[in-house]
């Protein structure tokens, strides 16, 4: 990725989002864990105490690091079959999202120039 580009997190339930997190590091599995400490285990201690936390499977997601980050948080993670967007929502929705995250963000630069 080229220096500077954001990248945005969020999280979806049947209630309401997670914080949006926007950074500009590569994700590993210790970013990913941090950006989960501070987004989400607030929102399931607030707002869904009993959860069932849903992620593609990717290898950050995946990885032992990010197991013990669940298991240490008390986190309910669903697992799911590898290469299974049918069963995770949000993956047909990644297009979707980072368009429209992107057209806005064209949009709010044209109108800080003055354009």
């Amino acid at each position: 990725m080229l220096k500077g580009h954001r990248r945005q997190r969020r999280g979806i339930s049947k209630h309401e989002p997670t914080e949006l997190v926007i950074f500009e590091e590569t994700m590993d599995a210790v970013l990913y864990c941090q950006i989960l400490e501070t987004s989400l285990l607030p929102f399931i201690r607030n707002t869904l105490p009993c959860h069932r936390f849903q992620q593609d499977n990717d290898p950050k997601h995946t990885s032992r690091y990010g197991k013990n980050f669940f298991n240490e948080n008390d986190v309910f993670w669903w697992e799911t079959p590898p290469e299974s967007p049918d069963l995770n929502p949000i993956e047909l929705l990644w297009h979707e999202l980072h368009f429209m995250w992107n057209c806005n963000l064209k949009l709010l630069e044209e109108r800080l120039k003055g354009r």
